[in-house]
């Protein structure tokens, strides 16, 4: 507090705060973000944060009292500051901040006919929604049955084939393809990811977002499939094995290959998992578009060393 009563005396135009809410407990993020709003609410201020909850509570504290941008800075990619649209007043077209900041914007959103308009690739945008959908379900007692089919999508080493169109109307009461669009594990591991699922225009964040959850729910596939039938009795498929665990069965003799893959972005359980913050964006906004294709090529290179040479014969 003395820092921003320091930085509010300061004769300098410009504030600019480091992700100020990390590592404090709930109770204190709250007090910091009222702080640099009270504090600092004559003073331009930058904030830099890798953390959703920060813009989620400047929001909730005091509405609109931002602007948001995506910073970035990769090679043959949009760089700079970015800016994050929000709706316009009185308009009743959400734009990806409004998204970003109430996910009961998410739902009333797919709930829309006319946004399959804008919807450019609709068997993608289908997948893509798999984990959210699966996790949505969740929350809702009646829907558990949905919920156990869709577990069975998130998995590599199960066979079963589900009508997710028809998932996508028992969650959000829209027929988005027109007919039955059955999908097993395999369909998912043969799909090439489109760049463009959602307008890209209207909302560059959200075809971000489902473009990345979609190439997570993949990547993760692959390795589970890949790593399963290199021996179909290592596993219990009755159990609800979390991937890291996958991994370490398979690979225990194997540290650095399992190390090389416990680490990476792509394979981490949160990505694919939203039953503890329903925000669909946070994947897009952990690693750039460049970072997740060099992840997925060197996942893609060891799933076929393994398939070619076997776990044993891959040099670690």
């Amino acid at each position: 507090y003395f820092e921003l009563l320091a930085a509010k005396n300061s004769t300098k135009e410009i504030v600019i705060i480091d992700d100020p809410i990390s590592s404090f407990d709930s109770i204190y993020k709250n007090k910091i973000v009222y702080a640099i709003i009270k504090v600092l609410e004559k003073k331009n201020t930058i904030i830099l944060t890798h953390n959703i909850n920060t813009i989620k509570l400047m929001q909730h504290q005091y509405k609109n009292c931002f602007n948001l941008y995506l910073l970035n800075n990769e090679k043959d990619e949009e760089n700079g500051f970015i800016k994050v649209e929000r709706r316009l007043n009185n308009s009743e077209n959400y734009r990806d901040l409004d998204l970003m900041l109430e996910i009961k914007n998410v739902i009333q959103l797919f709930k829309e006919n006319s946004f399959l308009n804008d919807v450019k690739n609709k068997e993608q945008f289908i997948l893509s929604l798999i984990p959210f959908m699966r996790s949505y379900f969740n929350l809702i007692p009646q829907k558990e049955e949905h919920y156990k089919k869709l577990c069975k999508l998130m998995h590599g080493y199960e066979s079963q084939i589900i009508d997710i169109n028809n998932e996508y109307q028992e969650c959000f009461g829209q027929n988005v393809i027109g007919n039955n669009y059955n999908v097993s594990i395999n369909d998912i591991l043969q799909t090439e990811v489109s760049t463009e699922i959602v307008d890209r225009e209207k909302y560059p964040v959200l075809n971000r977002a489902l473009y990345h959850s979609l190439n997570y729910l993949k990547i993760r596939l692959m390795v589970e499939n890949t790593l399963y039938n290199t021996d179909l009795n290592k596993i219990d498929k009755n159990k609800n094995y979390q991937l890291h665990q996958i991994i370490s069965i398979y690979l225990k003799d194997n540290y650095i290959l399992k190390a090389t893959l416990i680490s990476k972005k792509t394979l981490l359980n949160e990505f694919n998992h939203f039953e503890y913050d329903m925000c669909l964006f946070m994947p897009s906004l952990d690693i750039s578009n460049s970072k997740l294709k060099e992840e997925r090529e060197s996942i893609i290179r060891i799933c076929n060393e393994i398939r070619t040479k076997g776990i044993s014969n891959i040099d670690s």
